[in-house]
């Protein structure tokens, strides 16, 4: 026992060290990063609540762990900011070496999974609640892996605390529940099923309760254009889909602080149309840099791993050939997910809803894409390691090319920011993004088929990798 548990433990504090060092040292180059919205987080951790507006007023409990932990120590206000960054990081890096090996997969696989340009770029902005909020999913995850689901509500309440967006989360897991009691049909399952449902209904209430906690921790701001909150996050989606998909960036008289007063074009609203405090509306921006940063986002950030979801369902919607192309693909997923623990079953559904919901929740694409890293970072490598051969000598070569371009993808994106606003350069970047993760495909379609030749078992095989 003790010659197995000590190799063991060596490669998990390896991977450890891999995982958090390279990071650390290149975020600490950047922070703090004042980008963004960071502003509003400031007015927050201030207390100056007069200054901030919805969306932002909901995601109050970072700024005030913050501002509660700054006066307690008698530090500055960015030194407590870097500490509690850090600490979720670090957090978050535990949480998921815990849950590689509760799933059985090699925990060396972490480190390059980490060294990212989002995974750096959220750990520097250290004033947003981002890292924070990934350290609270990351204790969710590892309620769902340990079966502990009564916590697992509870922490969908204090995750509403800080994003307002936990609200897909929720329901995705509800979801998840409510689609696994629909499978047990058999009589011998019905009881299985019961549970499945009343779990489903818990984690719905869950969401509800966490809801209102948000809306009653908010209610005191509106937002930037004094219209009623739910019309703010119906219109909110069109809008940014025109921006982010479209190219065409919207202007309204309400957005003069951000986006100028000298829009493109300008047209007065009758009065009887005027919502809230917008009364002219316009077009302040037309590129097509803003559809190119979405599809630079969405298929490098996450690097091979994409294509290992994008693959594995493209392999298993070929026995759904008789069904339309949407319920094939929807067909093919739920098989993947079909037999696994209910934590990768809501890893792979949470992260596929939001990679899809990106261009729908903001200008940041290079952000909002982050979200959805439990789909990348917990189902994909669960893929990798049952559909590929991947664990024989054989393979090692591919393996490490498939490591270089993985690293190429996921660091894009910092290339492109050399010339954001050029659109040639951007659309070569995106060229160059498209022609790797065709490399990637075309090699992990090598190591699919030598599993399939080789009756490879590679869950086994990842057992002893462990």
């Amino acid at each position: 026992m003790q010659s197995t548990a000590a190799p063991a433990k060596r490669s998990t504090a390896l991977a450890f060290v891999l995982a958090c060092a390279p990071v650390l040292l290149v975020a600490l180059m950047y922070i703090p990063d004042l980008g963004d919205d960071t502003l509003d987080y400031l007015h927050m951790m201030n207390h100056e609540w007069d200054k901030v507006v919805q969306p932002f007023s909901a995601r109050f409990l970072h700024p005030w762990l913050v501002s509660t932990a700054t006066h307690a120590s008698g530090t500055s206000l960015q030194t407590t900011a870097i500490v509690i960054d850090l600490a979720a990081f670090v957090g978050s890096v535990l949480a998921l070496i815990i849950l590689f090996r509760r799933l059985r997969l090699p925990v060396m696989w972490l480190p390059p999974l980490m060294f990212s340009y989002a995974v750096v770029h959220t750990v520097s902005i250290i004033y947003m609640p981002d890292q924070f909020y990934t350290a609270l999913l990351s204790v969710f995850l590892l309620a769902l892996a340990f079966e502990q689901l009564a916590i697992a509500a509870l922490v969908i309440i204090v995750l509403f605390c800080a994003r307002e967006s936990t609200l897909v989360l929720g329901l995705v897991a509800a979801g998840v529940f409510a689609w696994r009691a629909r499978r047990r049909s058999a009589p011998l399952d019905r009881s299985a099923a019961r549970r499945e449902y009343t779990w489903a209904v818990l984690f719905f209430a869950a969401t509800i309760a966490g809801f209102l906690v948000n809306r009653y921790g908010s209610n005191h701001a509106s937002n930037v254009h004094h219209i009623n909150p739910l019309l703010y996050l119906a219109v909110k989606a069109p809008y940014n889909f025109v921006k982010n998909i479209l190219g065409v960036q919207i202007w309204t008289n309400t957005f003069v602080a951000t986006q100028g007063d000298h829009p493109i074009y300008r047209w007065p609203l009758p009065r009887r149309l005027h919502l809230g405090g917008i009364d002219t509306i316009g077009i302040s921006d037309m590129s097509p840099v803003y559809p190119l940063n979405w599809l630079i986002s969405i298929i490098s950030t996450f690097g091979v791993m994409l294509t290992v979801v994008l693959q594995s369902i493209a392999r298993r919607a070929q026995a759904f050939r008789n069904q339309n192309p949407l319920r094939r693909v929807s067909s093919a997923f739920g098989a993947l997910l079909r037999g696994e623990p209910f934590v990768v079953q809501f890893a792979g559904a949470y992260g596929i809803i939001n990679f899809l919901l990106v261009p729908l929740l903001g200008s940041a694409v290079h952000r909002y894409i982050y979200y959805a890293w439990p789909g990348f970072w917990i189902f994909a490598p669960v893929l990798l390691a049952r559909r590929y051969d991947i664990f024989t000598a054989a393979a090692r070569p591919a393996l490490w090319t498939l490591l270089v371009i993985h690293l190429a993808l996921a660091w894009s994106r910092s290339v492109q920011l050399l010339w954001p606003d050029s659109s040639l350069f951007t659309l070569a970047v995106l060229a160059a993004v498209v022609v790797l993760q065709v490399f990637a495909w075309r090699l992990l379609a090598r190591l699919e088929v030598g599993a399939a030749n080789t009756g490879a078992a590679p869950t086994a095989a990842t057992n002893a990798a462990v």
